[in-house]
Parts: C-alpha cells; structure tokens; sequence
C-alpha cells in the first residue's frame, strides 16, 4: 500500500521533470557554443552534408530496417525509432573531447542538429514508427513542444554565452551537473515503473539496439572524410541520440507502450558503447 502510494504520487511527476531537464540541459549546452564553433560546422558545406545525412536519414532508415527484421514488438518499436530520430545529444562535445577528436566541429554538429531536430524529429517520426487507429502522433503539438523546451532554451544559452560572461561563470558547472542529476533521475523512475518491461526484453530487440549503435559509428566515421579526428567526431555524433528528446516524446505521446522503456535501454547501451569506444581511441591515438 504504501509503495503504491509513493507511486502514485511520484510517477506523475516524470513527464514535467523531463521537461523541466530537457530545459536546463538545452540551456547548459547552448552556454558551451561559440558563434564561431556554429559557423566553422556550418561552412564545411560537405562535410556538414554528410553529417546531416547520416544523422537525419542513414540512422533512422537502418534502425526502421532493423525494427522489420528483427521483429521488435510495436511498443518497444516506438521508443526504438524514435530515439532513432532524435539526433544532437548534448553529450557529443563530451565524448569527441574523451575521443580526442575534432571538438570545435562537434560543437557545431551538436548544435546544428538540435536546431534541426525541432522539425526533423517530429516529420521523420511520423514517416517511420508503426502507428496505428490506436497510437497517434500529433507533429503539430510535438514541434511546438520542442519551441519551447528544446530550442528557446537553447537560444537562451547561446545569449548567455554571447552577452553575458559573468553569468555564464555562475551558471555553466552547475546547469551541467543539474541536468546530469535530473536525467538520471528521470532514468531510475522510468526503471522504477517499467522494470518489468525492462527485464522482459527480447534479445532480438536488445541485438537491434546493439546492430544500430555500431551501424551509426560506421556510418559517421566513413562519411567524415580523410581527416582521422573528425572521423572519430562524426562517428561518435552520429551515434550518440538524443534520449532526453525521445523521452521528451514518448512519454507524453506513448504513455503505457513500452516506448520509455526501450529508449531507456538504448540510452544505457549508447553511452556505454561510446564512452568504451572514445576511451579506446583517446589512448590508442
């Protein structure tokens, strides 16, 4: 009785608390962009062309490829895809700095593809997840969500960091640790609530997530051109999704499908996988 008391009055609280982080989170990362780190990404017109194309239509093709093929099950696929479709973690600048790779272009990428990812996410989404008379997606409403919890804040950060220098001082260490600490929350009660799902897996479901992860890697670090470091850059950005954006959507748009659960899962995988690869390249190079 009294654990289900604490979940009925906790659990509720997961939907605002992954907004309020995706807010400190959009907030933190635009206080670590430059306009110059935005603008030496952006000029390099092929290598950004590449980047987008592995980030907004490679990825996701293999991952709707992977979902038919191993047979994910429709909830679990939801979350799959749609983490899939969520390009631009802010943990990229992170990962290519581990990596000893070509930071300035991963700042760059991360930001362009957060913008991106305001319109992208939402229109890529709907063309690949497997809705149905009783799973709707509203692209309207997703889209003006992420206005305002993705790319304002965003924004916001960017002025932070261009106009205000003290305050950025102040409030870069602990938005970072902040967001951190709140998307580790938002994990655990996910995994509170879902355990079951989650311990119920199916290896095929688990081997898709695994085959999409390398699949990004490969695909970032043959697109990223003659350059070794920002191969690595490319490969460790393509691969690192957004899941404070999937679970951002799945959790408003999939509630009781399964789809948290898997973006969880994929979400654990993914930095596991790309810190071990990062740590490999940093000491190997």
């Amino acid at each position: 009785m009294v654990e289900a008391a604490m979940q009925d009055l906790i659990f509720p609280l997961i939907t605002p608390l992954i907004r309020f982080a995706i807010v400190v989170t959009m907030v933190s990362a635009g206080m670590q962009v430059t306009g110059a780190q935005i603008l030496g990404a952006v000029s390099r017109k092929g290598l950004m062309g590449r980047a987008l194309l592995a980030n907004l239509v490679v990825t996701p093709l293999i991952a709707l490829l992977l979902a038919r093929i191993l047979s994910v099950p429709q909830g679990l696929a939801l979350g799959f895809l749609l983490i899939a479709a969520s390009p631009g973690a802010p943990l990229i600048p992170k990962l290519v700095e581990v990596a000893r790779a070509n930071l300035p272009f991963a700042v760059g990428l991360m930001f362009t593809l957060t913008v991106l990812a305001i319109v992208v996410t939402p229109l890529t989404a709907n063309l690949i997840l497997p809705l149905d008379e009783n799973i709707q997606f509203d692209v309207s409403a997703i889209t003006k969500s992420l206005l305002l919890f993705q790319l304002l804040p965003l924004l916001g950060g960017l002025a932070i960091q261009r106009w205000l220098k003290g305050v950025k001082q102040i409030l870069l260490r602990p938005s970072i640790l902040l967001a951190n600490l709140m998307l580790a929350a938002i994990i655990g009660l996910v995994l509170w609530r879902d355990y079951q799902t989650l311990l119920a897996l199916p290896w095929t479901t688990v081997a898709a997530m695994l085959l999409l992860i390398v699949c990004a890697l490969l695909s970032g670090w043959f697109l990223g051109g003659p350059d070794r470091s920002t191969r690595k850059a490319l490969a460790l950005g393509t691969s690192a999704q957004s899941n404070g954006l999937a679970l951002l959507i799945s959790n408003s748009s999939f509630p009781g499908t399964g789809a948290d659960v898997a973006v969880v899962a994929f979400g654990l995988l993914n930095v596991i996988i790309n810190f071990s690869v990062a740590i490999y390249w940093n000491r190997r190079d």
